[in-house]
């Protein structure tokens, strides 16, 4: 799916930036799959969850990292995306769940996706901007609804909730 997206792209700022923000979500998604794969401790070869894309890992590289959990979590701190995802990496270094992270890549590409929305207003980066805020609020509506139903407080209901 990102390959053929990525493939073809005309030149232009425009273009650039909306390139990137792709590369930025595919980047977000493999490091995701990768900590899922060294949390959980499968055997299962990383390489066959790898998208192709990104520019934050290759084939080789994630299939490195995903056996060790501490050295995945320094190679994505020590990356581009180190700013964004800082907090979320040591939560993950103390808590046992994944969800903290996966809400703090969410937040990030919206934010990411807000951010080129107002730099090229006549692209196509508004309205990848406006279905993905879309997209996250539909997500939490969802949350809100399951917390009520499952009796839930505010607090924790609020824990599930992705805002930027």
């Amino acid at each position: 799916f990102y390959e053929r997206l990525l493939s073809g792209l005309g030149g232009g700022e425009p273009t650039r930036q909306y390139e990137a923000f792709l590369k930025a979500e595919v980047d977000f998604r493999n490091a995701t799959n990768a900590l899922r794969l060294a949390r959980s401790g499968a055997d299962i070869d990383p390489a066959a969850y790898f998208i192709e894309g990104g520019e934050l890992f290759t084939r080789g590289s994630l299939a490195r990292l995903a056996r060790n959990l501490d050295e995945l979590v320094e190679y994505i701190a020590d990356s581009q995306y180190g700013d964004e995802l800082g907090p979320a990496l040591r939560e993950l270094e103390e808590a046992d769940s994944l969800i903290a992270f996966e809400h703090a890549t969410d937040a990030a590409l919206l934010a990411y996706g807000d951010r080129l929305g107002t730099i090229h207003p006549v692209s196509i980066t508004p309205i990848i901007s406006y279905i993905l805020a879309k997209e996250r609020e539909v997500e939490n509506i969802r949350a809100i609804a399951r917390g009520k139903e499952a009796g839930l407080s505010a607090d924790e209901i609020e824990s599930e909730l992705v805002i930027t």
